[in-house]
């Protein structure tokens, strides 16, 4: 995720480059609180601490997952 790179970027003296893959970024998907901020192909990092990324749950509601639903099916896939 290239929201969680940015933060790493910033700590590398010479790191110049960020993969972003469209559709495969926290941002795309809808979930954060703020978007990564990118301006004429730079990356800036959250002004908040550590790395940054602040999820909104109620925005990342729509992913739930039910692990009971998930051990069912890796259950028929393994048979």
């Amino acid at each position: 995720m290239s929201e969680l790179s940015v933060a790493l970027l910033c700590a590398i003296d010479n790191a110049d480059i960020l993969e972003c893959v469209h559709g495969g970024s926290f941002s795309e998907m809808g979930v954060l609180q703020a978007e990564l901020r990118l301006e004429n192909g730079v990356a800036f990092p959250f002004e908040t601490p550590v790395h940054g990324v602040m999820f909104d749950d109620e925005k990342r509601e729509r992913f739930a997952v039910d692990p009971a639903e998930l051990r069912t099916r890796n259950m028929q896939s393994a048979k």
